[in-house]
């Protein structure tokens, strides 16, 4: 089981606050899940994502001004994309994998993220 979070679960802010701290409840269920399924032989894992532009962050992407910000918040002066989402993914599905459960991968071009 792969659940989906976000980077801004680890620092709720406006106008995103009600958004990131759903998105903060996926870490606890995450581990709450993971020690209940553990026992039949199923990981629970999470992604937390950084900025993708994607049709649903549109609005954050909205101006090259607006981007330019979302890409100075990470060490890697870009935004990610889905691929690279989709091979984090990929990993904590695979093999290489079976001996992670309860964790929270962060993919987010090296932003902050700490509780």
């Amino acid at each position: 089981i792969i659940f989906v979070s976000s980077v801004t679960a680890y620092h709720p802010s406006l106008p995103l606050s009600l958004y990131a701290t759903c998105k903060t409840a996926l870490l606890g269920l995450t581990k709450a899940v993971a020690g209940e399924m553990a026992e039949n032989g199923v990981r629970v894992n999470c992604v937390a994502l950084g900025f993708v532009p994607t049709k649903f962050s549109s609005a954050l992407t909205a101006t090259d001004e607006a981007t330019d910000m979302l890409k100075g918040s990470t060490m890697l002066k870009r935004l990610g994309t889905p691929e690279e989402i989709a091979g984090a993914v990929n990993f904590l599905c695979s093999q290489d994998a079976s001996y992670i459960t309860g964790e929270t991968m962060v993919v987010a071009g090296g932003m902050q993220a700490k509780l």
